[in-house]
């Protein structure tokens, strides 16, 4: 019975140790472009990755149906550096480091980007959403 007993623990602690539990979600909403609404979604991971959902169209009053279409879809890695975070995107089998820089908070993602000076402007602000 012991035996039976240990058996069931290991498995159970080594299917935990392998399952990914969800992240904070971060919701960015606006347009992109005068003719682009974009509705985003980022995911963060406790093993320093991010998923990023992406939905596009023509006219604002759709994003509020965005879960029943299809996404575009990346994946990729957060790293700190100093107090902001650096997004590592997954293109083609490559990483690709990109320009701009993130700041956390238990409330919100925002995004930075370097103007022409090389200082950090804020472009972007996601809402977390759970």
């Amino acid at each position: 019975m012991k035996k039976y007993f240990f058996l069931i623990s290991l498995v159970f602690t080594m299917s935990m140790s392998f399952a990914q539990s969800d992240g904070p979600q971060y919701l960015f909403h606006d347009y992109l472009f005068s003719d682009l609404y974009v509705v985003d979604i980022i995911e963060l991971f406790p093993d320093s990755t991010y998923t990023s959902k992406t939905w596009s169209f023509e006219d604002k009053k759709d994003w509020p149906n965005y879960k029943n279409m299809e996404p575009t879809i990346e994946k990729g890695r957060i790293v700190k550096e100093g107090d902001y975070y650096t997004i590592t995107k997954f293109k083609d089998g490559k990483e690709q480091t990109l320009v701009s820089k993130i700041k956390l908070n238990k409330r919100m993602l925002t995004f930075y980007y370097p103007n022409a000076n090389g200082k950090l402007v804020p472009q972007g602000k996601y809402k977390r959403i759970n």
